[in-house]
């Protein structure tokens, strides 16, 4: 798995828990469905630890929203579309993943018309 960083994880953990809010979700809740701690979660949240493109896309999946959702709009949003698309080439099993970059890369183009 890869454990790049995206750019922005400030931004990608108030977006996870304003997703994490909107569905009445704890902390806790989210860290045991994503197996890890309640204090990882917050730091996630809080921008205090960068959030690995492999955690992105599990809480991508896991809240049934597209990638494009936790990154922020703006000029690294095409680098980090590639890194990913780049991703799903070195890991072509990972359906999740599939399926969540390509909700991303629907909403992207819907948004250009």
């Amino acid at each position: 798995m890869e454990d790049r960083d995206i750019n922005d994880s400030r931004y990608a953990g108030s977006r996870m828990r304003r997703a994490r809010l909107d569905l009445g979700l704890t902390q806790t809740d989210v860290a045991e469905q994503l197996e890890t701690s309640q204090a990882a979660i917050y730091r996630y949240e809080t921008g205090q630890r960068p959030i690995t493109i492999d955690f992105l896309a599990q809480i991508a999946a896991y809240f049934d929203l597209p990638i494009s959702y936790f990154l922020q709009q703006g000029d690294g949003l095409k680098d980090q579309h590639r890194e990913l698309v780049r991703w799903l080439e070195r890991h072509p099993d990972d359906e999740a993943v599939v399926l969540a970059t390509f909700r991303s890369l629907k909403n992207r183009s819907r948004d250009a018309a």
